[in-house]
């Protein structure tokens, strides 16, 4: 995440002093540690969407009907359909499988694929890191499997889901209505 010790104690007191719906960077904050805060808020991004997908499968094996949760007042946290997709994911990639250097959203991409076809898929999208330092965008992943032929995708759990309906919580556009 940062480098040094000063980068991690300067990106933990700015985050301290923050309000909890904002950022209140300092004006004295050097381009280093503005960047250390980017990289931190991204790879908490991105692991927030596991940990809430971890989080719904908890609550579906443990408490059942979770949909009475989020009806209830006082929730302000993803919709059903958000937790339900993230969840999606989650339960097709065992925490040994997930890559910390690949985004949620790659992982999204493969998500209904056989786990064999998922980590080919990711190990393609990992190749460039050793060149241009990045990995292939989940555009260009989503292109090259486009063409799949959709008998290998498998259905999750017995679910009906299919890879339209594992989507970005936070995208726009039409959305399928939500169901238990």
């Amino acid at each position: 995440m940062t480098n040094s010790p000063d980068e991690s104690t300067t990106v933990a007191a700015i985050l301290a002093k923050s309000p909890s719906l904002g950022l209140t960077i300092p004006e004295d904050t050097s381009f280093q540690h503005w960047l250390a805060v980017g990289k931190h808020l991204a790879l908490a991004d991105n692991a927030l969407a596991w940990r809430i997908g971890d989080w719904w499968i908890y609550g579906q094996h443990r408490y059942g009907d979770r949909i009475a949760v989020l009806c209830r007042g006082g929730w302000s946290g993803p919709g059903f359909g958000a937790c339900r997709n993230y969840a999606t994911v989650a339960r097709a990639f065992e925490t040994s499988r997930r890559r910390d250097v690949l985004s949620f959203s790659h992982h999204r991409e493969v998500a209904l694929l056989s786990p064999e076809d998922a980590d080919r898929w990711l190990d393609w999208a990992e190749e460039p890191l050793r060149d241009r330092g990045k990995p292939r965008s989940t555009r260009e992943l989503r292109r090259q499997i486009k063409g799949q032929n959709p008998a290998r995708r498998r259905a999750l759990n017995g679910s009906q889901t299919t890879s339209a309906d594992v989507t970005d919580a936070s995208s726009e556009g039409p959305r399928k209505p939500d169901s238990p």
